[in-house]
């Protein structure tokens, strides 16, 4: 009875999910399961919703969605794009009075914070766009059909084979640069950014691990990866030669920041940004180089990289107990997310070097708590509240997801809805040992939150198939705090991220398991 209850409420009550279909009845009690706890097809259809969604998306960025522009057009992705009936780059907005030599060519959300330097608008950004390619992967494998593969592959094999700085190695990507399609070449200062300070340099936009495999396996030669690597170590690395930070400083010191070009944009690292986390990208990088190179001396040299990166870790965590955030700073912030990194790169090493991916491990076990749950990921989710939160950075918004933006914006843009959605699916596929029912209300709550997604991104009444920057809800400002601008789709707020996740959410309510119906 509990089960066919918790059934009903994926379609009922407690989450509205997209029922609005002729097959919009609960499911019966004795749909097909697998005893055994694997996953299994179901015919249920009322979910069809999401998987439209998903491959209208993905067919306007095959159709509109590449590199159409200036004198060579390629397969790679745009980063952003207008929602009219042709998805098109964005065109250029005035000049703003204050800022004579700049444009503000960024319709920002954030309006006076500093997202506004870390946006690509009119190129490609595969640092910004990982979970396109991951959509477009798993479409093609749902559906059989290998076009959304394929135009994947295309547009990683051009980004990895064409847009390497060729002075530093380094892609040009992430949070400061990108590859324009109107010139041809890597994104500016003087083209992008309002403030000359951030001109271009390079600076991961958060992890690439789901692409590693197709960085190292696309390319017709290991050179690309192989470079970009020496250009982190040589951009991004240096040493203090009278190292006095602490009792055993090895004196390695890296910056998020390394410049990408030779003469423009940053001058050599930042003496500042030893950002946990940014060297965990930096160290799973090179495991991937390491992996996939088939150079002994290369490796040997990644191997190196690699031992002095975690011999500073390791040392800096057995004087202050973790990782410090940065040179002088007392906080452990991103310990979690350099651990996670650590992760990954010690499964790459293992076959190559079992000691030190030893090492990694057991350095990532002391400044980060075991790996959680998916199901001890979503509590506040999976609450209620919306009439009792309390304004402010730190709260939570439990009906509207806040996705630790830090500002007073719950439910404004997609990446919100896209984490929500993801973990709670996660969750359901799981299954909470002790009460296994809960998997539907992980499923329902994660229906709420896709039905409000679709509602608020995809369902404003222009028929764009993109999904808005910002909530149909909202007016995009650009950064004069006046002008009125286009809600366009942009990977930056997450716009592929929540496509993502309605995929993942749709193949979720294809599957059964036990009796528990997903």
């Amino acid at each position: 009875m509990i089960s066919i209850v918790l059934v009903c409420l994926i379609c009922t009550g407690f989450v509205q999910a997209d029922c609005d279909t002729e097959s919009a009845q609960c499911p019966e009690a004795n749909d097909r399961a697998d005893q055994s706890g694997t996953f299994v097809s179901s015919s249920d259809r009322r979910f069809d919703s999401y998987l439209k969604a998903v491959k209208d998306f993905a067919e306007t960025m095959l159709q509109y969605g590449t590199d159409r522009y200036g004198t060579e057009h390629t397969p790679q992705f745009a980063t952003a794009l207008s929602r009219g009936s042709v998805a098109e780059l964005v065109p250029a907005s005035p000049k703003l009075p204050d800022w004579p030599p700049r444009f503000t060519q960024v319709p920002n959300v954030f309006v006076g914070s500093n997202y506004a330097h870390k946006i690509t608008i009119r190129g490609g950004n595969v640092g910004t766009d990982v979970a396109l390619y991951e959509m477009l992967y798993k479409l093609s494998a749902l559906t059989n059909d290998q076009s959304y593969a394929q135009a994947a592959d295309a547009s990683l094999k051009w980004f990895i084979e064409n847009t390497p700085d060729p002075w530093s190695g380094l892609f040009t990507w992430g949070e400061h640069c990108g590859w324009d399609f109107r010139k041809e070449q890597y994104i500016d200062g003087n083209d992008i950014w309002i403030d000359p300070t951030y001109w271009a340099k390079h600076e991961f936009r958060g992890s690439i691990e789901p692409l590693y495999e197709k960085f190292g396996t696309l390319s017709s030669s290991n050179a690309p990866l192989e470079n970009f690597v020496k250009g982190i170590w040589e951009q991004h690395v240096w040493f203090d030669t009278n190292p006095d930070w602490f009792p055993g400083d090895t004196g390695l010191r890296y910056s998020r920041h390394g410049q990408i070009g030779e003469n423009g944009g940053q001058s050599g690292p930042d003496a500042g940004g030893m950002y946990p986390r940014h060297g965990g990208y930096m160290v799973n990088t090179m495991s991937a180089a390491y992996r996939y190179s088939s150079s002994t001396s290369v490796r040997r040299d990644i191997l190196n990289y690699i031992d002095q990166f975690v011999r500073q870790w390791e040392r800096l965590t057995n004087h202050f107990g973790y990782v410090p955030y940065d040179v002088g700073s007392t906080s452990s912030s991103q310990n979690g997310a350099l651990a996670s990194q650590l992760r990954y790169a010690a499964d790459r090493l293992q076959s190559g070097n079992k000691f030190l991916a030893a090492r990694m491990i057991s350095l990532a076990d002391s400044i980060d708590s075991p790996p959680k749950k998916e199901y001890e990921k979503v509590g506040n989710l999976m609450t209620s509240g919306i009439g009792n939160r309390t304004l402010g950075k730190n709260s939570k918004y439990f009906d509207k997801p806040d996705y630790n933006i830090g500002w007073d914006l719950p439910g404004k843009v997609p990446s919100q809805y896209a984490d929500a959605i993801r973990k709670l699916v996660a969750a359901a596929k799981e299954r909470h040992p002790s009460a296994p029912h809960t998997s539907l209300e992980y499923l329902a709550r994660a229906n709420w939150f896709g039905k409000q997604a679709m509602d608020l991104f995809l369902n404003d009444g222009t028929g764009s198939t993109l999904p808005r920057m910002l909530d149909k809800n909202s007016t995009v400002i650009l950064l004069d705090g006046v002008t009125e601008a286009e809600a366009i789709y942009h990977s930056y707020t997450g716009g592929d991220d929540l496509m993502l996740a309605l995929l993942e959410l749709y193949e979720a309510n294809q599957l059964t398991t036990g009796n528990v119906h997903l």
